[in-house]
């Protein structure tokens, strides 16, 4: 149990309390049988005489201590009815808060969300690209070409008059102060990349999609296996007691013969060692439920529960072992999920590879000025 107890891995967090709580009762267990036990039976044997002694003195106080007694056990009693005031908790209504508390599972969310808005932005690849751009043009001064000059040289050098009324007036090339604006539209027909990049968003969320539904099983698993031990150590508990019972009869018996002559000191003691092992297995019990509790309370981000509801037995299995493997394999979906992890990867890879490809596109203009002349 030293390695699950230390480990750090993926889903640790599920087995280290079993592996804490299973440790500790063994170490409880060890420390009860080699030294609590033993001491306490040597102490109990040497105040045996003493205690008769001792009680005597005190026989003036017997209304005090009945007086005491009979508090004590009225306040016990209040505080089981108050105990069993409170409802037991069912294995399905720990499981939906193991759920409801768990980081993990909330991580996964947030990363779903991410990935969804990232899915969602991919789809912006295939919106129009529409751009309109304003132009003014200020010029020190209005360029112009006049023909007027040209004409009446080539008239003068062949003799010809022409009339300066009869040529066009001088032309704009390019206005002092003009203003324009132009319109383009570019519209993706068809490009592999944005295709792929889709493709590993999506299988990206069914990934984590996945993983927040393993991690609900192993929450439900972690609970149901608690519900099962305590339940289980309840029945140990039972047990035990009844092995005290029958150790305290043996134990008498032995007595009565040993006062008879009947018996020897070996079945006293063989009584006894029957009793100190039944303690200890009670206590081994009870300190195994207080954790196994405690663990529970861990889970579900609260308080130790002190009543649990009974839970189902379970039903045996039929077929092979290989059915049954392959079945177990089937359902898991933390596999399911490394699956969709691994296949969004070679999406982007083949994103990648695929971005020397040609687009297609569409573009239009759409050009407005007042520019006047040429």
């Amino acid at each position: 149990m030293l390695p699950t107890a230390l480990a750090n891995g993926a889903g640790s967090e599920f087995r280290q309390p079993m592996a804490v709580a299973v440790i500790g009762g063994v170490i409880t267990s060890t420390l009860l049988t080699l030294l609590v036990v033993p001491a306490v039976y040597l102490w109990v044997e040497k105040l045996r005489g003493a205690g008769r002694w001792t009680l005597g003195l005190f026989s003036r106080r017997k209304r005090a201590v009945v007086a005491a007694a009979a508090g004590t056990t009225l306040l016990l009693l209040v505080g089981v009815a108050r105990a069993e005031s409170v409802e037991p908790l069912t294995v399905e209504a720990a499981t939906q808060r193991a759920i409801a508390a768990s980081r993990d599972i909330a991580v996964l969310q947030q990363q779903v969300k991410a990935a969804e808005l990232t899915r969602q932005g991919v789809f912006n690849a295939w919106m129009p690209d529409i751009k309109l751009i304003g132009t003014y043009t200020h010029n020190s001064a209005e360029a112009t070409f006049d023909l007027a000059p040209v004409v009446t040289g080539i008239g003068a050098a062949l003799g010809i008059p022409i009339p300066t009324d009869k040529l066009p007036p001088p032309t704009i090339i390019q206005r002092q102060d003009s203003v324009g604006a132009v319109l383009a539209l570019e519209q993706t027909l068809f490009a592999w990349s944005p295709i792929e990049y889709e493709r590993a968003a999506a299988l990206g969320v069914e990934a984590n999609q996945l993983g927040a539904g393993a991690i609900r099983r192993q929450l439900a698993f972690a609970v149901s296996q608690i519900f099962y031990n305590v339940q289980g150590l309840e029945r140990l508990k039972a047990a035990s007691e009844r092995a005290i019972e029958l150790a305290d009869q043996r134990k008498a018996d032995a007595e009565r013969k040993k006062a008879l002559g009947a018996s020897v000191e070996l079945d006293h003691l063989r009584a006894e060692i029957e009793r100190a092992r039944a303690e200890q297995n009670l206590a081994a019990a009870e300190e195994g439920q207080r954790q196994l509790l405690e663990t529970l309370g861990i889970l579900i981000d609260g308080a130790a529960p002190t009543r649990l509801a009974p839970v189902p037995a379970v039903e045996a299995v039929t077929g092979s072992l290989d059915e049954l493997v392959d079945g177990a394999v089937a359902q898991r979906p933390e596999l399911a999920a490394r699956r969709r992890a691994m296949a969004a990867s070679q999406a982007l890879v083949d994103e990648a590879e695929l971005r020397w490809l040609p687009i297609l596109t569409l573009s239009a203009n759409a050009r407005v000025s007042d520019t006047e002349g040429f």
